[in-house]
C-alpha cells in the first residue's frame, strides 16, 4: 500500500457530497435476479431500503486520489479509497472523536516502513445512506495530513481498504466517480454492459491473502507483476525492476509522504508499457517494495515489482470489479 502524497502542483475537481440512489436508480442499475450491476445514471429521488447495493459519490483530490464523505459513529469524516491498503484505517485523533476503542497493538507497513497501530471495531460506518459494521486499525496520519493541509487539501480521517471493499464486492468507477457496494456474503455476477461502456480492455487480477490485487503487465518486453493501488498517485517500479528493464532513473527535488515519513522521489519513463491490449508510454517513480514483498513471501504469493497507480487508472477511466476480480480499462485510442 502506497498512500503517497507528492509535493507537486496539480488541480482537481471540487468535493461533491454523497447521495443515495432511489429505487428507480436501483432498478436501472441492477439488472437480473443474479444481482448483476449494470449502472446507468438516473434521477435520484427518495431513499429506498429495497435495493441491494449502495451508491457512494467520489471526488478526486489534486493528486488524483479518490475521496468520499462518511460518517463513523455519528462523526462526519473524509475517507480515501485505497485498494492498496489491506485493512480499513482510521486516523488516531479521528478515532478518538468517534469514541472508537483501542484494541490489540500491532504494526503495519506504511510505505516501506512499519508504524504502530491498534485494532478497533466500527459498529456504524455510514456511506451513501447505508450503515455497515467493520473492523479497522487505528493509525497516526499526522504526517500525511500536514502535507495535505500545506497543499490546500482537506485532511483524510482514514482509508477505506481492501477488507471492506472485498467483503461488499465493490465496484469502483473512475469515470462516473462512483463506488458501488453490494450485499455482503453474496457472490455477485459480472458488471453489466451499460456500466462497462467503452472500457473494453479486460484484465484479470489476482486477489491475495492481504485482500489486495496484483496483475500481469509488460515493462519494455519484460513480464512484470504490479499491485493495483488507488492509494498511489502514479505508476511506481522498484529500482531493481527499472534497472533490469534498462530504464533511466533521475533523482528529483520532489518528495513523497506516507504515515512513516517523507522521502525524495526519483522518476523515469517506460517507453513500452503494456497491460491487456494497451501499449503506451508511461511515466513512473521508484518505490521499494520490501515490506510488501516480505508479507507476500510469508503468504506464499509471487513478489510484485511496483504499483499500478491512480494516474493510469484515471487516464483509462478504470472500473475495478471486486465481484469478478477484473479491471476494465478504456483503450488508449478511445480516450
Amino acid at each position: 500500500m502506497a498512500r503517497t502524497v507528492e509535493s507537486t502542483n496539480m488541480t482537481g475537481p471540487l468535493v461533491i457530497t454523497l447521495k443515495r440512489t432511489s429505487l428507480v436508480a436501483a432498478i436501472a442499475l441492477w439488472i437480473g435476479c443474479n444481482g448483476v450491476l449494470a449502472a446507468q445514471e438516473t434521477k435520484q429521488s427518495q431513499k429506498s431500503d429495497n435495493r441491494n447495493f449502495t451508491e457512494v459519490r467520489l471526488t478526486f483530490d489534486k493528486w488524483g486520489y479518490l475521496i468520499m464523505e462518511a460518517n463513523i459513529e455519528g462523526v462526519k469524516m473524509n475517507l480515501m479509497l485505497d485498494t492498496g491498503c489491506s485493512t480499513t484505517n482510521i486516523h488516531k485523533p479521528s478515532a478518538k472523536k468517534a469514541g472508537l476503542k483501542l484494541g490489540v497493538k500491532s504494526t503495519t507497513a506504511a510505505g516501506n516502513a512499519s508504524v504502530e497501530t491498534n485494532d478497533t471495531q466500527i459498529d456504524k460506518l455510514s456511506l451513501g445512506g447505508s450503515s455497515f459494521k467493520t473492523k479497522a486499525i487505528i493509525i497516526d496520519l499526522t504526517v500525511v495530513n500536514k502535507m495535505r493541509v500545506a497543499a490546500g487539501e482537506q485532511i483524510v480521517d482514514g482509508y477505506l481498504g481492501g477488507d471492506f471493499l472485498s467483503e461488499h464486492a465493490a465496484v469502483i468507477d473512475y469515470q462516473r466517480l462512483r463506488l458501488y457496494l453490494r450485499e455482503a456474503n453474496k457472490k455477485p455476477g459480472r458488471i453489466g454492459e451499460k456500466l462497462k461502456g467503452d472500457r473494453k480492455v479486460e484484465v484479470s487480477m489476482m486477489f491475495d491473502k492481504s485482500r489486495c490485487y496484483a496483475m500481469k503487465t509488460m515493462v519494455e518486453g519484460r513480464s512484470t507483476l504490479l499491485m493495483l493501488d488507488s492509494g498511489a498517485s502514479n505508476m511506481t517500479l522498484t529500482l531493481a525492476t527499472a534497472k533490469s528493464a534498462k530504464l533511466k532513473v533521475v533523482e528529483t527535488s520532489d518528495t513523497t509522504t506516507t504515515a512513516a515519513g517523507e522521502r525524495k522521489v526519483s522518476r523515469g519513463t517506460i517507453e513500452h508499457f503494456s497491460i491487456g491490449s494497451i501499449v503506451e508510454k508511461v511515466a513512473f517513480t521508484t518505490w521499494e517494495m520490501d515490506a510488501v514483498n516480505a508479507n507476500r513471501k510469508k503468504n506464499g504469493e509471487p513478489l510484485v515489482s511496483g504499483f499500478l497507480g491512480g494516474d493510469f487508472l484515471k487516464k483509462h477511466a478504470a472500473i475495478i470489479d471486486y465481484g469478478s476480480n477484473t479491471l476494465f480499462l478504456r483503450p488508449t485510442e478511445n480516450k
